[in-house]
C-alpha cells in the first residue's frame, strides 16, 4: 500500500485555502482527491514509496497551466503510482456499482461480455487479472454476435466438441483463435478461420501436410491442440487392454466430458439469440443503407436542379434531362462509388459524374464553370456550323452524304437523341431503324470538334462512308453501268468492302479506324477509294470468263452448276477475296494467278458441298 503523508492537523486552514478556490475547481479537485482515495483504498496491491522527486534545476521554468500535475496535494504522492489493475479495477467498480466493496467476477464480466472478439483480446492483454475473467461462455458469445471469421471458427470448433474428439481449448486459446491471423503450424501463411475438419487454426499446406495427423501437436503456449486420436494411435488403441475409453484415459490423458458441456451449452444457448441480433443488424442496416440512399437521390437532385437553372434556356430541358441509375437501387451498390442519376447526353454525364458520386464537391463557383462550360460547348456546335454541314464547300464529295444524315441545328439534335433513347428502352435488343439517327453528343465529338476534326467528329454518327462511292465520280457512273447486272444490295457490301480494305490498309477494319482523323485523311481515303472499286469491280466479269474458258471441255453432268457456284458474285469468299485483293508485284495482266487461287478455294467449297448432299440422301 502506498504510505500517505500526514494531514494538516489544523482544519480551519485547509477550509479557509479551499474557500480561496472558485467552486467548480474546488469541486473538481475534492472529487479527483476522493478518486484517487478511493482506488488505493480498494485495491490490494503492495508497492514501495517512490523515491523523491528529482531537485528542479535552477532557471527551469516550472510547467503551470493546462500540463500534467503530479504533485497532488491532501496526502497522496502521485496518480501515476497507482498499478494498473488497480486503476482498471476502481474504475470498473465505481462504474458498475459505486461505494460498493470489489467483488470478483460479475461486474468485470458485464463489461467484457459486451465486446467484440478484438476489443476482447486488446482489453485481456492488458493485465493478468482480466485474462483472468475471460470464460469460454464470454467468446463464444462475442464470437457468434459479431459474426465474421470468428463465428466461422467457433462453428467449426463445435463439430468437433459435440463428437468430444478434440482437445477442450481455454478461453484464452479460444479468443486467439477468433483473432488469429497466421497459421499456427507454420507461423508462415495467412490463415482466417479453423481449416474445416483439422480443428486447427492452419493453412491449407500445413493441411496437406497432416491430413492424417501422425503427432500430437501443442500450441506457442504449450496448450495440447487438435484433435484427441492421431493417425498413428488406432493400431495402439485396437490393442490396448483396457479398451479405448482406458486407452483414451491412460494413453492420451484425455479430458473428462464434462469438461466439453461448458462450450456446448454455451454454444446452443448463444446460438438463437446471436442469429437474432445478427437478423436485427441486417434489417438495421439494410434500412440505414434505404435512408442514406434516399438522402443522396434528394442531394443529387437538388444539385441537378441548381445546375439547370444556368443552362441555357433553349436547351435546358432535353440536354440536362436525366434518369435513376437502376444499379444505385440495388442492395449491394455502394452509395459512394455508385452514381444515383444518368444523364440523358453522355458527355454531360461525363462532366457531372465526379460531382453525382460525391455531391459535396459541388461548390457555388464549380457549379457556375460547368454551366458555362456547357453552354460553351452548344454554343461551339452554332459556331463551327458542323449540324449544318456549312463548314464544307458545296463541291466537295462528303457535304451531300452529311448533311443528309445530320439534324440541322441543336435542337432538332437533342429531339433526334431523345427519340432513339426512347425506341432503344422499349426494344432493347433489336437493332435502330435506318430512319432513326444512330449518334449522340459524345465526350470524344466535342473533343473532335473542338480539335476541328469535324469530318471525323460526324463519322462518330455515320460510321460507314462506303455509300459516297455511289453517289461521287468517278465510281457512279461506274455503279450505274453494273446495275444490270449485279443489284443494289451486293453493290452497297461490297463498296464497304473496298472501303473498309482502304482505311484499314489490308488489316483487320475496326470501328474506331476513323476516329481522331484529319478531313484531309478522308479525302485522300475517297481518292484510294473510288481507284480500288474502280479496279475491283470489273474483276468479277473477268473472273467468270477464265472459269469458262478453262472447263469448256469438261464432261462433267454438273459444269453448269458448278460454274454457276464458282462465280456467283454474292457468295462471302468470292467478294470479299476480290474487295479486298492485294495486287502483288509481279502479277500477270490477266490476274492469272490470283483467279487460280480463287478457283482452287471455289473448288474446295464445290467438293464439300456435293459431300453434303451425298451424305443427305
Amino acid at each position: 500500500m502506498v504510505k500517505s503523508e500526514e494531514i494538516n492537523e489544523n482544519p480551519d486552514d485547509d477550509a479557509s485555502e479551499e474557500d480561496k478556490k472558485l467552486p467548480a475547481k474546488r469541486k473538481r479537485t475534492l472529487s479527483a482527491k476522493a478518486a484517487v482515495n478511493n482506488s488505493i483504498e480498494d485495491s490490494d496491491s503492495e508497492y514501495k514509496e517512490e523515491p523523491p522527486a528529482k531537485k528542479q534545476r535552477k532557471g527551469k521554468v516550472k510547467k503551470v497551466g493546462r500540463g500534467r500535475q503530479n504533485n497532488l496535494k491532501n496526502g497522496t504522492r502521485s496518480s501515476k503510482a497507482l498499478p494498473l489493475d488497480a486503476m482498471v479495477r476502481g474504475m470498473l467498480f465505481c462504474v458498475c456499482c459505486p461505494g460498493r466493496k470489489a467483488q470478483t467476477f460479475p461486474r468485470q464480466g458485464i463489461v467484457m461480455a459486451f465486446l467484440s472478439p478484438r476489443a476482447m483480446l486488446n482489453f485481456s492483454n492488458t493485465c493478468k487479472s482480466l485474462r483472468e475473467i475471460v470464460t469460454t461462455r464470454m467468446v463464444v458469445d462475442s464470437a457468434l454476435v459479431h459474426g465474421g471469421f470468428a463465428r466461422r471458427s467457433i462453428e467449426e470448433l463445435q463439430k468437433f466438441m459435440v463428437d468430444k474428439s478434440l482437445h477442450v481449448p481455454s478461453p484464452l486459446r479460444l479468443l486467439r483463435i477468433c483473432n488469429g491471423k497466421m497459421c499456427e503450424i507454420c507461423l508462415c501463411n495467412k490463415t482466417n478461420h479453423v481449416r474445416p475438419g483439422t480443428g486447427l487454426f492452419a493453412c491449407w499446406t500445413c493441411v496437406r501436410k497432416l491430413y492424417f495427423v501422425n503427432r500430437r501437436l501443442t500450441d506457442a503456449a504449450g496448450e495440447r491442440i487438435g484433435q484427441l486420436v492421431t493417425f498413428s494411435d488406432v493400431d495402439s488403441m485396437v490393442d490396448y487392454k483396457g479398451g479405448v475409453d482406458g486407452y483414451l484415459a491412460d494413453e492420451l490423458s484425455a479430458p473428462p466430458v464434462a469438461s466439453y458441456e461448458e462450450f456446448n451449452n454455451s454454444y446452443n444457448e448463444s446460438l438463437d439469440r446471436a442469429t437474432r441480433v445478427i437478423a436485427e443488424r441486417e434489417v438495421a442496416k439494410k434500412a440505414k443503407a434505404a435512408n442514406n440512399k434516399q438522402a443522396k437521390i434528394l442531394k443529387v437532385k437538388k444539385m441537378i436542379d441548381d445546375l439547370t437553372a444556368l443552362v441555357d434556356e433553349r436547351h435546358r430541358d432535353s440536354i440536362m434531362a436525366c434518369s435513376a441509375n437502376p444499379a444505385f437501387r440495388q442492395e449491394h451498390a455502394k452509395v459512394t462509388k455508385t452514381a444515383a442519376f444518368k444523364m440523358s447526353i453522355p458527355f454531360i454525364d461525363d462532366l457531372l459524374s465526379p460531382y453525382i458520386i460525391n455531391p459535396s464537391k459541388m461548390k457555388v463557383k464549380i457549379r457556375r464553370e460547368l454551366a458555362a462550360s456547357i453552354n460553351a460547348k452548344l454554343q461551339m456546335l452554332v459556331d463551327k456550323q458542323i449540324l449544318s454541314v456549312d463548314f464544307l464547300d458545296d463541291s466537295h464529295p462528303y457535304k451531300t452524304f452529311l448533311k443528309e444524315r445530320t439534324p440541322a441545328s441543336v435542337q432538332l439534335l437533342l429531339q433526334a437523341i431523345s427519340v432513339s433513347k426512347e425506341w432503344r428502352f422499349a426494344n432493347p435488343y433489336q437493332r435502330l431503324p435506318t430512319n432513326m439517327f444512330p449518334g449522340t453528343l459524345s465526350t470524344k465529338f466535342i473533343v473532335g470538334v473542338e480539335n476541328d476534326k469535324l469530318i471525323s467528329a460526324l463519322g462518330l454518327w455515320v460510321g460507314d462512308f462506303s455509300p459516297v462511292l455511289m453517289t461521287t465520280e468517278p465510281t457512279a457512273s461506274l455503279v450505274a453501268a453494273f446495275k444490270s447486272k449485279f443489284d443494289g444490295d451486293f453493290l452497297e457490301k461490297f463498296g464497304r468492302t473496298v472501303w473498309e480494305s482502304v482505311v484499314s490498309g489490308g488489316s483487320y477494319y475496326w470501328a474506331s479506324s476513323l476516329n481522331d482523323k484529319t478531313d484531309a485523311f478522308f479525302l485522300d481515303t475517297l481518292e484510294k477509294a473510288h481507284a480500288a472499286f474502280g479496279e475491283r469491280l470489273p474483276l468479277f466479269d473477268q473472273y467468270e470468263s477464265y472459269i469458262k474458258t478453262k472447263h469448256e471441255d469438261s464432261s462433267d453432268e454438273r459444269l453448269d452448276e458448278m460454274i454457276a457456284f464458282l462465280v456467283k458474285p454474292s457468295a462471302f469468299q468470292t467478294m470479299n477475296s476480290i474487295g479486298r485483293m492485294k495486287k502483288r508485284e509481279n502479277e500477270d495482266e490477266d490476274m492469272g494467278t490470283f483467279f487460280a487461287e480463287l478457283e482452287s478455294d471455289g473448288l474446295r467449297r464445290w467438293e464439300l458441298k456435293i459431300r453434303r448432299e451425298q451424305a443427305n440422301v
